[in-house]
């Protein structure tokens, strides 16, 4: 006999949720160090991180903003706000020859800098940056990496940089080379020696350059903010930027299989 049992849809981000999703985008999952979504909520001034790292952030003055797009975001103020987070081996340390970033932003000011995600203190050693390069009408987002072989900086996407408006932006590091994606579409690069990735001391940060202290801070909202210790294929940043919730969001969520088992006997007549 068939016994068919309803799915039963879970209403936070749990285990299974979780689970659901990497079996759903694997790909999405491989490499992953970071993963905040603004809708997922925090504790306190505490910001959740669901990539399983335990890389949760702490909240320097953001608001939460909702609605929008991304069912919700984090408000940077362009000059105290801004999220920093643990200085932890799985971001800020190995000898990455592959590196990503990805986030949605919403640009308030491109009269100014403003920081999307960063580990680039005033001081050497720097690991990564990833920002918005002020310039009006010719503001573009520029990445930089360090690297045994030296730095790298891709050119700035003159005007690609776009004020009230959503915008994915993705920077990946492939050694030699780094990479800037706007709305899936590649938009500025750059080649140089390469090499394994600096390890950097200072946290990181989004919304700033680096944790600790409010730098060339971001004037917007920001959301779904990715990091992945290996480079991203183009058809992946291309999918990103068609769903701003494809990390985060499994396509099914189901219960704890211990909950499905008790239903199921309670269906055959056998004791809970």
């Amino acid at each position: 006999m068939l016994i068919h049992i309803p799915s039963r849809r879970t209403p936070t981000w749990g285990k299974y949720a979780k689970q659901r999703s990497q079996a759903v985008n694997p790909e999405a999952w491989d490499g992953l160090t970071l993963n905040m979504h603004a809708p997922l909520g925090h504790t306190g001034d505490t910001i959740r991180d669901v990539s399983g790292r335990k890389n949760n952030g702490n909240n320097v003055g953001t608001t939460f903003s909702p609605g929008g797009r991304m069912g919700g975001a984090w408000e940077f103020n362009g000059s105290t706000s801004y999220i920093s987070l643990p200085a932890s081996p799985s971001i800020s340390a190995g000898d990455n020859l592959g590196f990503a970033i990805s986030a949605w932003v919403y640009n308030r000011d491109i009269t100014s800098d403003g920081a999307v995600c960063g580990q680039w203190p005033g001081a050497a050693p720097r690991r990564f940056l990833l920002y918005l390069d002020e310039g009006g009408a010719a503001a573009g987002y520029r990445f930089i990496v360090s690297t045994a072989g030296g730095t790298l900086a891709t050119s700035v996407d003159s005007g690609g940089a776009v004020q009230d408006k959503w915008q994915h932006i993705v920077a990946v590091y492939q050694s030699p080379s780094v990479y800037v994606y706007t709305d899936g579409v590649l938009t500025a690069t750059a080649s140089g020696t390469g090499g394994a990735m600096t390890t950097a001391v200072a946290a990181p940060a989004i919304g700033s350059d680096h944790g600790g202290a409010a730098a060339r801070v971001f004037d917007g909202l920001i959301s779904s903010v990715g990091i992945w210790n290996r480079s991203l294929s183009p058809s992946l940043i291309k999918q990103r930027a068609g769903d701003p919730h494809y990390i985060v969001r499994p396509k099914v969520e189901v219960a704890a299989p211990d909950l499905i088992n008790r239903r199921r006997r309670m269906l055959l007549g056998a004791s809970a």
